[in-house]
């Protein structure tokens, strides 16, 4: 099983794809890194949490709406939305990684999101480019990459998205980014394999000096290659 991908309308931005559901293939080990930000924005406090009680099964991302500096109610929102998805995909709350992009202090338009987690299939996974396009905020272009190598005989993929245009700054340069590998690694190496490169490419850039409240990398490795 390989990692799939579903977009969806949520209703944040009029008419076009705002959300993102990514499952995860079973057996997969991933870890986060987030913001250092102390105004860390409610779904990077919700993945924070639930990484450390169970392994991510599905990673769901919103755009438009970055859900920071939206207080009680603005964390309520983010715990409902994960409620409601483990109800839909038949799995335990933790399992799923909430990540959020856009707009910071204002409310997500839940009823919006309510009928379009309710009412959507989740049975037509879609391509890498739609999914990048599908978390864009004020970039220009989606980002997403597919690398292959041999190594020992042996041809590992890595896979990722990204978005992230503004308030580029040093301890998690401000944007989202997934990244799936199907060597197998546990979860000590992924780990550490995350820390590293994120430590020399996202920690390592400044273009205006803001950080974000939203920033997330999560690195996956699905264990299919042994």
């Amino acid at each position: 099983m390989k990692t799939k991908y579903f977009t969806l309308k949520l209703g944040i931005k009029n008419g076009i794809t705002d959300g993102l559901l990514i499952a995860l293939p079973p057996d997969s080990k991933s870890s986060i890194i987030t913001t250092i930000n102390k105004f860390a924005a409610a779904p990077v406090q919700i993945s924070k949490e639930s990484i450390k009680k169970f392994e991510p099964k599905y990673i769901f991302i919103n755009s438009g709406n970055a859900n920071a500096c939206t207080g009680k109610k603005g964390y309520e929102n983010a715990k409902y939305i994960q409620k409601l998805l483990c109800e839909r995909l038949s799995c335990n709350q933790n399992e799923i990684l909430l990540m959020s992009t856009g707009i910071i202090g204002k409310q997500l338009p839940m009823n919006k999101i309510i009928s379009s987690i309710t009412n959507v299939a989740f049975t037509k996974s879609t391509s890498l480019k739609n999914a990048a396009t599908a978390i864009m905020t004020t970039d220009k272009y989606p980002k997403y990459q597919t690398k292959s190598y041999i190594i020992n005989d042996k041809r590992i993929t890595f896979t990722g998205i990204c978005k992230g245009a503004g308030m580029i700054e040093p301890s998690m340069a401000t944007m989202l980014a997934f990244i799936q590998t199907d060597i197998c690694l546990n979860k000590n190496d992924v780990k550490k394999y995350n820390q590293y490169f994120s430590d020399s490419s996202f920690n390592s850039i400044s273009v205006d000096g803001d950080m974000s409240t939203n920033d997330t990398v999560v690195f996956s490795s699905t264990n299919k290659i042994p």
